[in-house]
């Protein structure tokens, strides 16, 4: 009698094991195609044209590997010598002064990893690390604002603690969006009005997402110049043009009935829940000062955190414009957020090499040193956070006895019938 049981029980464990073994291959791939294409070895690129001790009059740009000094971007480099070739078993090497590498003409200096983030400027990543800071009262407010439209509570030092404790288990998880189950979690927890509170933070996301695309798309009319920045701007702003019908199909009950959205919402599985989701989102429509407000305040969030990322590149010596990163870090880091990789490890890489590399302004290993400094912003706040999670009691609701589910709000508008959301369409 239990064996239907028992196979879809087997099935469902299966499937659990393939997903594991399929993002721990995306993983390793993503860690293999950094590795491999980093530069680990200290190399001086010298142009072509010029001739080198062996006897050679170099037809393309060539590096050589240093053997003795040191090679830096974001300060001076050493003298250094240079490996050119070997003959009867003897190395055949070429003196380089560091003023020579200073010019950048005939010899580029291409650092290895280790040399460029041991030479990168501590002022710069601390500046950076400070202005990380700010984004977290603002999270406070904002999804504080959130709640409290959908009669919530919210309080401020409680909210903070949830906020720094989903910061911490953005680093257990795929990502850089797993907190948001964590909080989804304990915001529901003792509310009484649970699918209220977990929208609360789909929407939180949701308004954080829309506003780094808003922010990047803003940038990039600024540098329309730049191919890079022109070609994301005309993505994301017809990406923009696409998602704000989709939200007017969505929040319109004519719409909805009319496309069959409401038709197939109502055939999901398991629909009672996703009915209460589903309405705890709609409702939002009777706060568009909320969501607005929410929606402004997350600029300085990311304007703060664009910024430390891009110090971080130029401790490391990059040499590209400001509004060139404000336009393509924001994809960076919302290719981080897919669930696919630990703290989108390569695939971050993968973009900023397509989108960022230009030698000898923009290396590869600059993007890298770049993005891991971001990380490393992350992990210093949410070991913070880990000290709220070890405290305990994150819940942002008072213990309560079990109690059904509060009624929803009277200014609920899937409460209404048919007839008079369609006047008020």
């Amino acid at each position: 009698m239990n064996e239907p049981n028992e196979k879809k029980n087997g099935s469902s464990a299966l499937k659990k094991y393939v997903l594991l073994l399929l993002r721990i291959g995306i993983a390793a791939a993503g860690v293999g195609y950094i590795v491999f294409t980093l530069t680990w070895q200290d190399q001086v690129i010298i142009a072509k044209g010029t001739p080198v001790p062996d006897g050679r009059l170099l037809v393309e740009d060539t590096a050589f590997d240093v053997i003795k000094g040191k090679i830096y971007l974001a300060k001076e480099s050493t003298d250094v010598t240079l490996r050119i070739s070997e003959k009867n078993g003897d190395a055949i090497t070429m003196e380089v002064t560091a003023a020579e590498l200073a010019r950048r003409e005939t010899f580029r200096p291409s650092p290895g990893v280790i040399s460029m983030i041991t030479g990168a400027k501590i002022s710069y990543l601390a500046i950076g690390f400070a202005l990380i800071a700010i984004g977290f009262p603002v999270q406070v407010f904002r999804w504080g604002t959130l709640m409290k439209a959908r009669g919530l509570e919210a309080p401020p030092w409680k909210t903070f603690r949830l906020i720094m404790v989903g910061a911490f288990f953005n680093l257990c998880m795929p990502g850089l969006t797993g907190g948001d189950v964590i909080k989804a979690y304990y915001a529901a927890a003792r509310s009484g009005r649970r699918a209220d509170a977990v929208v609360s933070v789909i929407v939180d996301r949701i308004v954080g997402l829309v506003a780094l695309i808003i922010l990047a798309g803003t940038a990039g009319l600024v540098m329309f110049h730049d191919d890079v920045a022109r070609g994301v701007t005309l993505v994301i702003w017809s990406g923009l043009g696409f998602g704000a019908i989709g939200c007017l199909v969505y929040f319109s009950q004519r719409l909805r009935k009319y496309t069959g959205l409401s038709w197939i919402l109502d055939h999901l599985p398991a629909k009672g829940l996703l009915k209460k989701v589903d309405d705890a989102a709609i409702a939002y429509r009777n706060h568009k000062a909320a969501l607005l407000t929410a929606l402004v305040v997350t600029f300085p969030i990311h304007i703060a955190a664009v910024s430390a990322t891009a110090l971080a590149g130029y401790a490391l010596g990059m040499k590209v414009q400001y509004g060139l990163l404000m336009t393509v870090v924001p994809v960076l880091i919302l290719g981080g957020a897919v669930p696919l990789t630990y703290q989108g490890l390569g695939v971050m890489e993968w973009i900023g090499e397509r989108m960022l590399v230009n030698p000898p302004e923009v290396h590869f290993n600059q993007i890298v040193g770049m993005l891991l400094f971001f990380r490393l912003y992350q992990i210093g706040y949410a070991l913070l956070g880990s000290l709220f999670l070890l405290k305990g009691d994150i819940h942002l609701h008072p213990e309560m006895d079990d109690e059904p589910e509060t009624p929803e709000a009277p200014d609920d508008t899937p409460a209404q019938s048919d007839e008079s959301v369609e006047a008020n369409d």
